[in-house]
């Protein structure tokens, strides 16, 4: 199973593949932090293979019980996958990413319907 926040607004197709693409055994845990250290994207095979331990910085807690139950976890690093929207400046950072998401292009349009300043 893989678990994603739903505020990742440039989380590409490539980097779900990735991420599914790193484990390869019968039991894995593939992490994906956050800037955070929180876990923006968490791959575990069985889907009960260790507990969940979202919220604030999940991401040494999902490492942490991984190694309990002897597996290492693979980390999977990815710049769209680690920023998510916390506030509006995780919004404002879709231009320096340079990334055409319809996340940007809703924002884009609300500003030039003066909706947002």
């Amino acid at each position: 199973v893989l678990i994603l926040p739903a505020d990742l607004p440039f989380l590409r197709v490539k980097d779900v593949e990735g991420i599914r693409g790193m484990a390869s055994s019968q039991r894995e845990v593939v992490i994906a932090p956050s800037k955070t250290r929180g876990t923006n994207a968490l791959f575990l095979r069985p889907p009960n293979v260790i507990p969940l331990r979202f919220g604030g910085e999940s991401f040494p807690l999902h490492v942490r019980e991984s190694l309990r139950v002897g597996i290492t976890p693979k980390i999977y690093r990815s710049e769209t996958v680690a920023t998510d929207v916390d506030g509006v400046e995780d919004l404002l950072k879709a231009g320096t990413l340079g990334l055409g998401t319809r996340t940007l292009d809703f924002l884009l349009s609300l500003e030039r319907h003066k909706v947002v300043r």
